[in-house]
């Protein structure tokens, strides 16, 4: 079981894992919100055809683009995982790019769910910035409280993973972690390096997004990706930013088809290349 002590005791990423041994590996990167709270409704869905590995950042409020693209590295080398699919969550977006652009052998494909690759709204991050310093740490547990309580009966963000919902963003230190993932968003763009990712690439979006604006995301995606990723995308008209709990089923399905999409395109290739080693040895 993970305690909320953990989140305070760690320098590394925190981890959950389902579904089989032998299926692809889908690693997913939390969002500002930091940990594997949302995946609650479609974690059944994906564990049925992957291996799902789960993170949570530990309350580290001083980390920067490449410390969370690090402790990726890390917690994979931890688990023996050589390379792995991304499925990267809003915040995550940047540090599945991050980690796709300074690590391309360990990345086989990266599905982004409401991502980004430079600040949205980026006029108003300054005023959420001064907002979240003003809220004291009690008031914000008390408005997780509230929020679970208001949407138990959906079942969105129930308790089931072994810690209160929103562990990684809880109490003084939790909410400070939480400011500083919004301060390395406003720090990043990463809009002139897309070209060089070559893994394939996937977007989901909500219709009604209104932290991230999706088509404007999407359209850059088109124009900056190099052939080679292939890129596909998907927006989910009617759904809200936080579309892994809001469309479940259909969402987790969607994602597990391009995950099984990228690995088959691997395995072509692969094939590929030995048919031509054994023409070249005749």
């Amino acid at each position: 079981m993970t305690l909320l002590a953990d989140f305070a005791a760690s320098d590394r990423l925190l981890h959950r894992i389902s579904g089989p041994e032998q299926a692809p590996v889908l690693v997913y990167v939390p969002g500002i919100h930091g940990d594997w709270t949302p995946m609650v409704n479609c974690r059944g869905y994906l564990a049925r055809r992957l291996r799902l590995v789960e993170l949570a950042y530990p309350w580290r409020a001083r980390w920067l683009l490449d410390d969370f693209a690090d402790a990726l590295a890390a917690k994979l080398d931890e688990l023996g995982i050589e390379s792995a699919h991304l499925l990267a969550e809003s915040f995550g977006s940047i540090v599945g790019w991050q980690f796709a652009l300074t690590r391309p052998r360990r990345v086989r494909s990266l599905v982004l769910a409401g991502g980004f690759c430079r600040p949205p709204w980026s006029s108003f991050l300054p005023a959420a910035l001064a907002a979240m310093a003003a809220i004291p740490p009690r008031w914000v547990d008390s408005v997780i409280g509230a929020y679970i309580r208001l949407h138990a009966g959906r079942r969105d963000y129930d308790a089931d993973a072994g810690f209160p919902p929103f562990s990684a963003s809880r109490g003084r230190e939790g909410w400070r972690a939480c400011r500083n993932r919004l301060r390395v968003i406003r720090a990043t763009d990463l809009r002139r390096r897309l070209g060089a990712i070559r893994c394939p690439v996937a977007y989901v979006g909500g219709g009604r997004d209104l932290v991230v604006p999706v088509r404007r995301e999407i359209r850059c995606l088109r124009e900056s990706l190099h052939p080679d990723c292939r890129f596909t995308q998907w927006i989910v008209e009617g759904a809200p930013h936080p579309i892994l709990p809001a469309r479940p089923q259909s969402v987790a399905n969607w994602i597990a088809d391009r995950v099984e999409e990228a690995e088959r395109m691997r395995s072509g290739a692969a094939e590929e290349r030995e048919l031509g080693v054994s023409k070249k040895d005749k």
